[in-house]
């Protein structure tokens, strides 16, 4: 998603705010999932709940779901910082914008489906997860 060209309309000043609020919203959901993915399976490894979870037979799936949903929060983090990075280079070298790359980062920078698909799928992961903890203890 990409800032919308100054204009020095008012529209355009509402858009800017809704953009910054768009981008403030997605870095905190996304510092939650990171330290919601990380932070679980530390609280799992404590011995007496790590017990419980073993017993299961579920300890493995727990941890790779909770490793695959902070794989995808890091995937998004490097796709939007190589996207950004391709796209605001043009201000300074205006010609860059003729490099082919940068036309496919262009167009992959509009793929909003794709990052609120990954971050549906990291809260499918994470709940799967919490939910099989939770029947350890039930």
């Amino acid at each position: 998603m990409k800032l919308p060209k100054k204009t020095g309309s008012s529209q355009n000043t509402e858009q800017e705010g809704d953009y910054q609020a768009s981008c403030e919203s997605s870095k905190s959901l996304r510092a939650w999932l990171v330290a919601y993915g990380i932070g679980a399976p530390a609280f799992i490894t404590h011995p007496s709940i790590l017990e419980e979870v073993s017993q299961t037979g579920n300890a493995k799936l727990i941890g790779l779901l909770f490793l695959c949903g902070v794989a995808l929060q890091v995937y998004l983090f490097f796709r939007t910082k190589i996207l950004m990075w391709y796209l605001y280079f043009d201000e300074w070298q205006s010609e860059f914008k003729r490099n082919s790359t940068y036309g496919i980062c262009d167009w992959y920078s509009e793929w909003f489906w794709l990052d609120a698909a990954i971050d549906l799928l990291t809260i499918v992961f994470f709940g799967t997860a919490t939910v099989l903890v939770f029947k350890a203890f039930i």
